[in-house]
């Protein structure tokens, strides 16, 4: 009954918000721009736009009125909405006017994303997933840096030049199979860290985005690398937190905790990590969290002494949603703890060994080193 209920309910959530989605790309006077709107199913509009110069997001807040669509611009939640476009249907796109000091063609066309060139195939599918963000990549390339040996594998570091974002690919000491499916995975993420730095710039006050890519570990089954991101993208306060890659070689897939430590009862079980997962809070709050303080007291004493003024290890709940990396010695988990003591995180003695890890596998013991 209960499950019904919600999938009624999202059914009928989702006919209320059903929304037409499209991507155009053409000029405002005579700069070259992207836009993405979404149309609601009562004629009001939401969006955003960039000028592929500066790729950096305008907000778009508007409505139909009849046969012209008013759209603002919301760079400032503080100052009233002003109307900066008024636009009209033409063919396959819109056209009509930026509303400033002096009135500026606007036409735009809907972007046809087969036309787009993309350099990097790895992209290739960001034509169905995400074709605005692909639009706003559209020119960029990955500039070779240093090569390096990590592990007794060869390293090439890439990076894009407008973000800085530098990240590494294998290039020798793997099989090709598992080579190829790292180094998808490897620009995958690079490309959307790209993108996720131009969000970051689009506030209006500009933004913070700077990233540091860290190898950890890579053996013929796994590979850890740390992704430190700090960044201020118009929130209440500077952020940074680590974020890191763990990648089963043989299917190219992330790995979760669960694949290589278990602690609870009976059989280890795959959670979903996609999204809320009750059970996993359940296994982390009973299970997980308080074997770990129990195991990290008996490995770091001096360590886990809680302290009124410092940072208190033997808290449970720091460790429920811990991140974590592989290095050639275990296993370092990092703590979570609440913003104003975000300076207990990035601790580096909290490794569980691999001895201890291979006495409570988890659903692939076959890939520990």
């Amino acid at each position: 009954m209960i499950a019904r209920f919600w999938l009624g309910l999202g059914c009928l959530l989702l006919a209320m918000v059903t929304q037409a989605s499209e991507v155009y790309q053409g000029k405002v006077g005579r700069m070259p721009v992207v836009m993405t709107l979404d149309t609601s199913s009562d004629g009001t509009v939401s969006g955003r736009y960039f000028y592929r110069k500066y790729r950096k997001d305008i907000p778009l807040s508007g409505k139909w009125e009849g046969k012209t669509l008013q759209l603002s611009e919301l760079w400032d939640n503080s100052e009233p909405e002003k109307i900066a476009m008024l636009l009209e249907r033409s063919g396959n796109g819109l056209q009509g006017t930026w509303a400033g000091k002096k009135p500026i063609s606007v036409v735009l066309k809907v972007v046809d994303s087969s036309a787009i060139d993309i350099q990097d195939p790895v992209l290739v599918s960001w034509r169905k997933r995400d074709l605005y963000e692909l639009m706003r990549l559209e020119g960029l390339s990955l500039k070779p840096g240093k090569r390096e040996s990590f592990q007794g594998y060869s390293l090439q570091w890439l990076q894009e030049p407008q973000s800085k974002i530098a990240y590494f690919r294998i290039t020798s000491g793997l099989p090709a199979e598992p080579l190829g499916k790292l180094n998808h995975v490897l620009a995958e993420r690079q490309w959307s860290e790209v993108a996720s730095y131009f969000q970051c710039m689009s506030t209006p006050m500009g933004g913070e985005f700077d990233q540091m890519v860290t190898p950890r570990f890579i053996s013929p089954n796994l590979l850890s690398a740390s992704i430190f991101t700090g960044y201020f993208c118009g929130g209440a306060h500077p952020d940074f937190g680590d974020s890191p890659l763990n990648i089963n070689l043989a299917t190219g897939e992330m790995l979760t905790l669960e694949d290589l430590l278990w602690v609870g009862s009976g059989a280890p079980v795959k959670f979903d990590s996609r999204s809320y997962d009750p059970a996993a809070s359940e296994y982390k709050e009973k299970y997980l969290a308080p074997w770990l303080v129990n195991e990290f007291r008996r490995l770091y004493p001096n360590d886990m002494v809680p302290d009124a003024e410092e940072c208190n290890y033997a808290d449970p709940s720091v460790w429920e949603y811990a991140s974590w990396y592989m290095t050639e010695k275990g296993i370092v988990l990092d703590p979570s703890f609440p913003r104003v003591e975000r300076n207990c995180e990035l601790t580096e003695w909290s490794i569980l060994p691999w001895s201890v890890i291979k006495q409570h596998p988890g659903r692939l013991p076959q890939l520990m080193p």
